[in-house]
């Protein structure tokens, strides 16, 4: 009896144990794996910029100003770039195709005004969208991806003859004053170059669009025709804005120079 009962309070002791809690193997927890933001200077698909100057850009050797790329981005060196599905825009210029229009008032060889007219649709050179693409891939170095959206003309609002006293707003470059007229009319048709600074920006609907100084050279192509040689070209900071507004601002009678100087 005695044995019965020992062997009973030891079944229900280990009853008991068992029935607990059991105990929890011990597991490693795993590491949590960090998030690490990935830099723009690891970006495989960012391709250096080949010019020492960002956008807005002339190029010589195309005669365009490239005036945007949609997406920049910063090389694995901290240079300026641009991403691989980039596109770009670009600006050209009337009248650099041999077909400029010139008007005169009074007799040929001695005219009392002469009127060089340089509109948004004299035609520019290069002419087309795709002769543009063409050569300035060539010049930067582009790839197939990159796509040109758009060709805009410069807009002419202000001009200055450097070796004269003539300067207006418009788009019209006029020659009014007796003296000018005798020397750059017989240069003009010697065919030495009458010198300009153009000011103007790309004509298009884009927002924040630069303004620009041409510096040119007016050229004769025929006996009514005429032909613009850029020289150079440049966005102007807002200090060449202020000095070519007050220039403007010289005129008589007061032109609207707010409006061409206006940023």
């Amino acid at each position: 009896m005695v044995k019965q009962i020992l062997w009973l309070a030891s079944t229900s002791l280990m009853l008991s144990h068992c029935a607990g809690e059991p105990e929890k193997a011990e597991v490693n927890s795993p590491i949590e794996e960090k998030k690490v933001a990935k830099s723009p200077l690891d970006d495989p698909h960012c391709f250096k910029w080949p010019l020492s100057q960002k956008p807005p850009v002339y190029l010589k050797e195309s005669n365009v100003v490239i005036t945007k790329i949609t997406k920049s981005c910063v090389t694995s060196d901290g240079d300026f770039g641009f991403q691989e599905d980039s596109s770009w825009l670009a600006m050209g210029f009337p009248c650099t195709a041999p077909s400029g229009k010139v008007e005169w008032q009074g007799y040929h060889y001695r005219p009392k005004m002469i009127s060089f007219i340089v509109t948004t649709s004299c035609p520019m050179k290069p002419k087309s969208i795709e002769e543009v693409k063409t050569l300035v891939t060539k010049e930067i170095g582009f790839l197939p991806s990159n796509q040109l959206l758009a060709y805009h003309p410069f807009s002419l609002q202000y001009w200055e003859l450097i070796d004269y006293a003539e300067a207006d707003t418009g788009f019209t470059i006029e020659m009014r004053n007796g003296s000018t007229i005798d020397k750059a009319w017989k240069d003009f048709q010697k065919q030495v170059p009458i010198r300009l600074k153009l000011y103007g920006r790309e004509n298009s609907w884009i927002g924040g669009a630069s303004l620009y100084q041409l510096d040119v050279e007016l050229l004769s192509t025929g006996r009514d025709r005429f032909v613009l040689h850029v020289v150079d070209t440049h966005a102007l900071k807002e200090q060449d804005i202020k000095e070519a507004r007050n220039k403007c601002d010289l005129l008589k009678p007061p032109r609207k120079c707010q409006n061409v100087f206006s940023f």
